[in-house]
């Protein structure tokens, strides 16, 4: 009877354990995601490139964003865009790099739990100025990096990628 009850009792701490490492396990993913999507009804050109980006908080406690979405100048130093061809030749771009926020003029954007927020992003304005995209296919993706702001998220997060599909 004693012998049942120690097998019962370690059954209960082992089951117990394994719970725990996979509740630790689905923590330690990032605590946010990036998703970029195609705007439905667009017809892509060279000259019109627009794709929303959403950030979605995957944890159960707020994040903070640094809010430098409004500002297309600002974009390109938070955000790098990965553009290849059909052929997986990779297309020049533009963007990341260092910048000076005076802490008075910093916003912030709180992502409560399974929040999102949707920025839109020209891909124009990561392209310089003599790249211009043939008709074809090409495939997109976004990677976000952050070192800046009080209390928020700092560090890198990618995207999916998507294909674009480039009429005239």
């Amino acid at each position: 009877m004693i012998s049942k009850i120690n097998i019962l009792v370690v059954l209960v701490i082992i089951t117990v354990g394994i719970e725990a490492q996979i509740i630790s396990k689905r923590d330690d993913g990032p605590p946010l995601s990036l998703k970029i999507e195609a705007i439905d009804g667009v017809t892509y050109s060279s000259k019109i490139l627009p794709i929303n980006v959403v950030f979605r908080n995957t944890k159960d406690e707020s994040i903070r964003l640094l809010d430098v979405f409004r500002d297309s100048k600002m974009k390109l130093s938070f955000f790098t865009v990965k553009i290849t061809d059909a052929n997986e030749t990779p297309i020049n771009t533009v963007g990341g790099g260092k910048i000076s926020l005076s802490k008075d003029a910093m916003k912030y954007i709180t992502l409560k739990r399974e929040e999102s927020y949707l920025v839109p992003l020209d891909l124009v304005d990561f392209l310089p100025t003599d790249v211009r995209l043939q008709p074809g296919s090409y495939s997109v993706s976004v990677t976000y990096q952050n070192q800046y702001g009080e209390d928020c998220f700092k560090g890198k997060v990618e995207s999916n990628t998507i294909i674009l599909t480039i009429i005239e």
